[in-house]
């Protein structure tokens, strides 16, 4: 598991998944929503079993080398 600090973020294309961006101690602050830009991302897809049912389901998390905002509050 890699450590850092976690956002939820969405898209168009995709509703909900997580950004992890590893080493941020040091970042800007975010207050509510923004629109950044992901700088080196890198997606994971973690395949989930759920024993109720047997059923399957698949997360996708992102990982960033850093965020840049380049927008306002939303």
């Amino acid at each position: 598991e890699v450590k850092g600090r976690v956002f939820v973020a969405s898209s168009s294309e995709q509703p909900d998944f997580e950004v992890v961006v590893p080493n941020l101690r040091n970042s800007q602050m975010f207050n509510g929503r923004q629109e950044v830009r992901l700088v080196e991302p890198m997606v994971r897809v973690v395949p989930k079993r759920n024993n109720i049912g047997n059923t399957r389901s698949m997360n996708m998390v992102v990982y960033a080398k850093r965020l840049e905002v380049v927008g306002g509050s939303k």
